[in-house]
């Protein structure tokens, strides 16, 4: 299952990460999710809407962080917002260890 996980993490460069989306979040409109080293971004088909959301002091917050804003913005209910934060929440080390140090791409 790493290994997934691991594919699905892609660094851009040393100033963006994106995290493939699965199915089930593809289904519910998400087309992907971008990172930088100030924001993590829920972006939609076709591009017109996203969320951004801040990166908290401490990385365990985030997703509670992006449940209240999917819920301040979005319709989705409560198991699907669940879902697109346990979603984010599977990478949360990753997450952590590239907004702390950023790779060095060249």
């Amino acid at each position: 299952m790493s290994e997934l996980k691991d594919d699905a993490f892609t660094i851009d460069s040393n100033k963006q990460f994106r995290i493939r989306v699965d199915g089930y979040l593809r289904g519910l409109g998400i087309y992907q999710i971008v990172g930088t080293k100030e924001y993590l971004e829920i972006v939609f088909v076709g591009g017109e809407f996203s969320i951004r959301v801040a990166y908290p002091n401490k990385i365990e917050k985030l997703f509670d962080t992006v449940k209240k804003r999917l819920l301040e913005e979005t319709e989705f209910d409560i198991k699907e917002i669940s879902s697109i934060s346990y979603f984010i929440k599977e990478y949360s080390d990753q997450i952590e260890k590239w907004v702390r140090q950023p790779p060095n791409k060249k």
